[in-house]
């Protein structure tokens, strides 16, 4: 009698389980599309699409300083974005693509660091005395 009981318990929730999955309109006209074009949406004339920004590196050397040391440009969060073996006595100027979202940057050179923000495209570390 147990036995009996099980299966009808059994075969109650393998209906209702069953049942339960309905078709949607969706799925009984056919397949999703993706969409194809973006021309109906509306956005700001200011709104940039890109999900990256180009930042320009300019770094002035000081011809009377010996040091040698890692130049890195990182985020908040310590993620490096450039880093480069630089002698104080030479200039250089980089280019690095950056993502979009970054809100603040620094730069660290030898023990000495400077925050900037990235949106203004441009870097410039000083080591001019």
């Amino acid at each position: 009698m147990n036995m009996i009981r099980f299966f009808i318990v059994i075969g109650i929730a393998l209906i209702l389980m069953v049942g339960a999955c309905k078709r949607t309109s969706i799925e009984r006209n056919g397949e999703i599309k993706p969409q194809q074009s973006f021309g109906g949406l509306k956005t700001s004339d200011k709104f940039n699409w890109n999900t990256n920004s180009e930042l320009m590196i300019q770094f002035e050397g000081n011809q009377t300083d010996p040091r040698i040391a890692a130049l890195k440009i990182l985020d908040d969060n310590g993620h490096i974005y450039y880093q480069k073996l630089q002698k104080a006595k030479e200039s250089f100027i980089a280019k690095v693509i950056i993502p979009s979202h970054i809100q603040n940057l620094r730069w660290s050179y030898a023990g000495k660091f400077e925050k900037f923000n990235p949106k203004t495209g441009k870097i410039v570390v000083n080591l001019q005395p």
